[in-house]
């Protein structure tokens, strides 16, 4: 898995809803979800596995510095404030 592929997912991934629907993880490939969340089993179930992608990101981003973290909190539908069903909007 290069970068550039993990790039393109996590573009994809911040269009419409992002992670204020945390299912949308479901959506990035197999093999990103196997790395972010390679304790998971199989047999967990993809509720289970939405929610654990989902808080693994969220930390992610929590961890950047603040204006990273800003853009990104805003960029993923994360900001109460900028909560709105498409990226156009949330930047708006």
């Amino acid at each position: 898995m290069t970068v550039d592929h993990v790039r393109r997912e996590l573009l994809r991934l911040r269009q419409g809803q992002a992670l204020a629907r945390p299912s949308i993880v479901l959506h990035l490939s197999p093999e990103l979800r196997a790395h972010l969340a390679p304790e998971l089993k199989p047999s967990a179930g993809a509720a289970h596995e939405a929610v654990q992608i989902a808080v693994f990101l969220r930390r992610a981003i929590g961890s950047l510095g603040d204006h990273e973290r800003r853009y990104s909190e805003v960029d993923f539908n994360l900001a109460p404030e900028h909560s709105f069903p498409t990226l156009t909007a949330r930047q708006g």
